[in-house]
């Protein structure tokens, strides 16, 4: 599921010239940041989760 739904969070966000950035935070944790062309974070600077993410970009999502 974290797969399709990343990749519906990346093409809503290409729409708006916005990209998703993938990293670990210090506990290891996958997290999140969205990002525009030129580099600047749009989201958290500690990162977002993956709902977070979809919500940010207007991605309609279901946990199973």
């Amino acid at each position: 599921m974290e797969e399709k739904l990343t990749r519906r969070i990346r093409y809503a966000l290409r729409k708006e010239n916005l990209y998703l950035s993938t990293f670990r935070d210090a506990y290891g944790v996958k997290v999140y940041h969205i990002v525009d062309g030129e580099g600047w974070i749009k989201t958290a600077e500690a990162g977002i989760s993956l709902e977070e993410a979809a919500t940010y970009a207007g991605v309609k999502w279901v946990e199973e």
